[in-house]
């Protein structure tokens, strides 16, 4: 059966590529993925996948406060991704922030800690938001549609702001490359370098805040954790070094973006948000099945080629 029997009115890559939404929209989420899973490989191996979660439910309530601050108080476009990018990091930062200091400060675990922030950050947001849904501010139509993400919808300007945000994020990465390298897999090496971790650490998850924020448009707040994991996760499997694991997420998560983009398209008025993650995980699944190494599989055999050797060396010694 062909592609055309299935989906009647499928948008080839051509025409999605003649199309300035359709153009836009690819290039969109293709940033926001390889931003996000270029950084979040460093959060998937400092094993603070949590934090990426944190981070996305505490931008509701950045995206629903900046959105009331920009057009209440300052008369501008609440709905500019520039606006509610800033309040998406403030709020993150802050819920981030907030976690740590319970943590650091009470006999709380960091685990509980972060759980009350995002309830506590996702549910006053949730709150604003249906404020701003039955109140009378102007362009509040669609607010609500951020959750899940929308790419069609992005202009010229959300991809100037993705990529200037995106570019920074990853730029500041390069540039601390070395200590932020050391920071991940030998703390104490760190220290011992004279490289300090309370300056590497805000740094690591202020880059990742705003590789996570940046997609609340294209994506939605709330399935911006699998774009931050599941490449990592993915390219983790295909290799051991820092540097090919980085390129390989960030690789993994444009495609998966741009592939589910396309795919949204195709099946008609479906949020990108969701399918974007059913790409990702059908990716994640290939690379846990498939990997030459680290894969199920591979374990597997492993296993049963080691049994054989102890049975076979218990047998000749029994002799």
């Amino acid at each position: 059966m062909s592609v055309a029997a299935v989906l009647p009115e499928a948008v080839g890559l051509g025409q999605m590529l003649s199309s300035y939404t359709f153009r836009t929209m690819l290039l969109g989420t293709a940033a926001v993925g390889a931003a996000s899973g270029a950084l979040g490989s460093f959060l998937y191996l400092h094993k603070q996948s949590l934090v990426s979660d944190i981070i996305g439910h505490a931008a509701t309530l950045g995206v629903a406060g900046s959105f009331i601050m920009a057009t209440a108080v300052l008369s501008v476009d609440g709905r500019s991704m520039l606006v509610l990018t800033i309040g998406s990091i403030i709020a993150s930062t802050c819920a981030v922030l907030l976690a740590n200091w319970i943590a650091r400060h009470s006999r709380v675990g960091m685990d509980a800690a972060m759980t009350i922030c995002l309830a506590l950050f996702y549910g006053s947001g949730m709150v604003l938001l249906r404020i701003i849904v039955h109140s009378c501010l102007p362009n509040r139509g669609g607010i609500s549609h951020y959750m899940f993400g929308n790419a069609s919808t992005l202009t010229s300007a959300d991809l100037a702001t993705i990529g200037g945000f995106g570019t920074a994020a990853l730029l500041v990465v390069l540039l601390a490359w070395k200590e932020l390298k050391v920071f991940t897999f030998d703390p104490t090496l760190c220290r011992t370098m004279g490289f300090s971790p309370s300056v590497l650490s805000p740094l690591l998850l202020g880059t990742a805040t705003v590789a996570v924020v940046i997609g609340i448009k294209a994506v939605g707040l709330i399935l911006m954790i699998a774009f931050a994991i599941m490449p990592a996760a993915a390219a983790r499997q295909w290799t051991h070094r820092l540097w090919s694991m980085v390129t390989l997420s960030g690789v993994i998560g444009a495609l998966s973006g741009a592939v589910g983009s396309g795919l949204a398209v195709n099946l008609g008025k479906v949020p990108t948000g969701p399918v974007v993650v059913l790409v990702l995980a059908a990716t994640l699944a290939v690379s846990l099945l498939a990997a030459p190494e680290r894969s199920v599989l591979q374990r597997r055999r492993a296993l049963r080629a080691q049994r054989r050797r102890l049975l076979a060396q218990a047998k000749g010694e029994g002799a």
